[in-house]
């Protein structure tokens, strides 16, 4: 699927983990100031929120689809009050079908994950490899699902 607009910048080019090791492992004292940009943690609720409406979606719409409530999805999606932490911790498999539902490709489903402190998804999991192949193959999510419930794996999204 194509990006909307606003949606190159979000995906910007991040710089490695490997990178931010060779900062954390070379840089003295002012380290955390250097290399705080590259941290995850908050960025998910900012970040999903604007893919949802890069796609003319909603979060009360998007719940309509979903198997989860729409105060959840707008509970995952509440930002922080300044100096806070992120404290949601949605389960990968929530992550994973918004992202289906949204038309999200494999990379922005991975990087959606990361941001929300999950997993990436894996090739060696049963229920992972056919979202991934699905994804690939520009499935709908209704049609992964179905996959999923061919295979028994239908309960992850419960």
């Amino acid at each position: 699927m194509s990006r909307g607009r606003g949606e190159k910048d979000m995906f910007k080019e991040e710089r490695s983990t490997d990178m931010v090791l060779e900062d954390l492992k070379n840089e003295e004292e002012d380290f955390f100031d250097k290399i705080k940009e590259d941290f995850v943690e908050g960025k998910f609720p900012i970040e999903m929120s604007a893919f949802i409406e890069s796609k003319g979606m909603t979060p009360s719409k998007l719940s309509t689809y979903c198997s989860v409530c729409k105060s959840y999805i707008n509970q995952l999606l509440q930002v922080p009050e300044p100096g806070k932490r992120y404290d949601k911790h949605p389960n990968k498999y929530v992550v994973v079908e918004m992202c289906m539902y949204l038309g999200a490709t494999l990379e922005e489903t991975n990087r959606f994950l990361k941001l929300a402190g999950c997993q990436e998804l894996y090739a060696k999991n049963a229920a992972d490899s056919i979202i991934i192949r699905g994804l690939w193959r520009k499935m709908s999510a209704e049609e992964i699902k179905e996959k999923l419930c061919d295979k028994g794996l239908n309960n992850i999204f419960k």
